[in-house]
């Protein structure tokens, strides 16, 4: 009970501190005659964070026993985990301190890449409801920099839990390059790799979920290179005949999972936003709007043999219990960890 009322006040503050940054940037670009970016409130939302004292001991909440799920040879303590949209060190923690299962990283590039420019991510509403339309582009400081980074992290080493390490590219060496650099090092802490075959937001970025057997290529030479686990990201915007042919290349494998989906392809205009303010004609949705194409997914892959992560659209329990009835192993999460990440709390709770 004390749990659940610290979360429930954690929450409510959250979102308070969530709702004046955002009014606070508001004025602040009104001021400036610049057009408000959602970017901006997620900066400040960050150094807000990184301002809290002993957040190890109060974002810290107990998983039950019962949620434990285990994939090969990784442990997840909770089936609910984190989608790769953050490297920010302080909400990677406090996401973990609650209760996620794991935390999978915000997509590495081999290179430093900028993104598309700003504005590149603002709330919008879809059917009623909030969601995120983000067009960030995979900005990021390359491989190089992202394993020295990485290894800094301390808290990561006393996690208990598996870490996802996602990886972009413009090519299929791209991802082989960047998995040999990272293989080359040494961690304290147990990962697996996700490739990130379906990015909206780039050029390339989705290139290998429009070609099977590149893809297929491409897995050949990592499972020379690892025996790790590797989750492979699938696109909704994938037909439901290639969401299955990619299926079953990916159970011709050992130690494979596959992650459905990603963000959905939408027009700016779609969801009411102008060139002013949306830098981009084109980028990828989330939110609860997404739970029924997600559910397709999962029960287009239920025969294949591979562990399916279920991503996109999950708002409540009843999204989670459906995608667990028709097959999901692990349930990812972003949206609405933005908009609140104490319902893992309850979430772990009631599952």
């Amino acid at each position: 009970m004390i749990d659940w009322i610290r979360a429930k006040s954690l929450g409510y503050l959250y979102k308070a501190v969530r709702c004046f940054s955002k009014f606070f940037i508001s004025r602040l670009a009104d001021i400036k005659k610049n057009q408000q970016d959602l970017e901006s409130v997620i900066d400040f939302g960050d150094t807000v964070l990184d301002l809290i004292p002993f957040k190890s001991t109060l974002f810290k909440f107990p998983i039950p026993n019962k949620n434990k799920v285990s994939i090969y040879d990784l442990e997840f303590p909770s089936p609910f985990i984190v989608s790769s949209f953050k490297m920010h060190s302080s909400s990677l923690e406090m996401w973990s301190s609650i209760g996620a299962g794991a935390v999978i990283v915000k997509t590495i590039l081999p290179d430093v890449s900028l993104g598309n420019p700003r504005p590149r991510i603002q709330e919008v509403d879809s059917s009623g409801q909030p969601h995120l339309l983000n067009a960030m582009g995979l900005p990021g400081p390359g491989v190089a920099s992202f394993i020295s980074t990485i290894q800094s992290w301390d808290w990561l080493k006393k996690l208990n839990r598996p870490v996802g390490i996602s990886i972009g590219g413009h090519s299929s060496m791209d991802y082989f390059e960047s998995i040999k650099k990272i293989e080359s090092c040494s961690f304290d802490f147990s990962y697996f790799y996700e490739l990130n075959i379906s990015c909206p937001n780039t050029p390339d970025g989705a290139n290998l979920s429009k070609h099977v057997d590149q893809l297929d290529v491409l897995l050949k030479d990592l499972r020379q290179l690892t025996n790790r686990v590797i989750s492979v990201k699938l696109s909704p915007a994938q037909t439901n005949m290639e969401i299955k042919r990619y299926g079953d290349l990916l159970s011709s494998y050992e130690r494979m999972m596959v992650n459905v989906g990603n963000t959905r392809p939408t027009k700016r205009q779609d969801v009411g936003l102008s060139d002013l303010q949306f830098s981009r004609p084109v980028a990828g949705l989330s939110g609860p709007s997404l739970i029924e194409r997600t559910r397709e997914m999962v029960r287009e892959l239920k025969s294949v043999d591979v562990p399916i992560i279920a991503t996109g659209g999950i708002s409540n329990l009843s999204d989670v219990y459906k995608l667990k009835t028709d097959g999901a192993d692990l349930f990812g999460m972003a949206t609405s960890l933005v908009f609140n990440p104490f319902i893992v709390v309850e979430f772990n709770k009631r599952f």
